[in-house]
């Protein structure tokens, strides 16, 4: 599902992280370390969205490198500030997810954002949206297709403690928990 090899990040002459590898099948994995050591950084990297000095990424098979538009249609990812997409309406978000993962959006996935309470903000531009609101869409954006991979930086941050989200870990989704580890980041 997810396969990194020798990942290395480093600005200017302060190196962040260097030679990390990881493999995991189905199943949660927690990456779990103290606030400023990089994590968001390395789910970027993972995600495609930060280019890594050095190393691979695979998602679902597919190198992030050599097969980028498949690797990232196997991705679900949901990133700590949830604004890339501030122009575009919550509806407008999930047709685009569904779009490049080749697929439509499904009552399972508008079920959820139901759930979340996000019927009156399908409508909102993401920058008309509370942060955690945004969060919730990226939230529900997984349950969209089947991906192989999800990469949540924070998924819970910020979003209302009236709604939880463990349902979607629950056996009821296309994916579920199967094992969970805690992954800490090496100090160097």
């Amino acid at each position: 599902m997810l396969r990194f090899e020798n990942i290395s990040k480093r600005f200017g002459k302060h190196v962040l992280f260097e030679g990390l590898h990881f493999t995991t099948g189905a199943g949660c994995v927690a990456l779990c370390d103290e606030t400023g050591s990089g994590k968001s950084i390395l789910l970027g990297i993972l995600a495609g969205e930060i280019d890594a000095d050095k190393g691979e990424v695979w998602l679902g098979g597919h190198s992030l490198r050599s097969a980028p538009i498949e690797a990232k249609s196997a991705l679900a990812y949901i990133p700590d500030d949830c604004m890339a997409y501030s122009g575009l309406t919550g509806r407008t978000y999930l047709d685009h997810v569904a779009a490049s993962r080749n697929t439509v959006v499904g009552a399972q996935t508008l079920d959820l954002a139901h759930r979340f309470g996000l019927a009156p903000h399908l409508e909102k531009q993401f920058e008309q949206m509370s942060f955690g609101t945004r969060k919730k869409f990226f939230l529900t954006a997984t349950t969209v297709g089947a991906p192989a991979a999800i990469i949540a930086d924070d998924p819970a941050g910020s979003t209302c403690p009236r709604v939880p989200c463990w349902p979607i870990c629950s056996n009821s989704w296309p994916w579920t928990a199967r094992s969970f580890s805690r992954v800490p980041i090496p100090r160097w």
